[in-house]
């Protein structure tokens, strides 16, 4: 265990790949809905970077950092949600899942939104 510490706190981008579960989400995602179409993949990674520098991610705050990352998985989810609801058919029991996820997502991601704007809203300085 000391060693691999060692190894951590001389090679940090070690730990902040690792670490970085968010970012993985994301790419898992991303793979999920692309499912094995590079075009759908590559489009997805560009859309998810685009809405981070439109969100201001990166003149930030950190706690808004967090709940714009939250929101883009958010986001994510709702897309994978509504793929699975339109390949399922709706009179089915498959189909009234799919709808209950998609409608959970939706409200996930809605809530997300919420908390980066309620958060800016509060922000010092504003």
């Amino acid at each position: 265990m000391k060693q691999l510490r060692q190894m951590l706190d001389q090679n940090s981008a070690i730990w902040q790949a690792v670490g970085d579960l968010g970012g993985t989400l994301e790419a898992t995602l991303i793979d999920r809905i692309g499912a094995g179409d590079t075009l759908i993949c590559e489009s997805l990674v560009r859309q998810v970077a685009l809405m981070r520098a439109e969100l201001g991610a990166e003149s930030s705050p950190a706690i808004e950092q967090l709940a714009i990352d939250r929101a883009i998985v958010a986001w994510l989810h709702l897309q994978q949600a509504e793929k699975e609801h339109q390949a399922a058919e709706s009179s089915s029991s498959k189909g009234r899942f799919h709808w209950k996820r998609k409608a959970q997502a939706d409200k996930a991601f809605e809530a997300s939104l919420k908390a980066v704007a309620t958060l800016r809203k509060f922000r010092p300085g504003k």
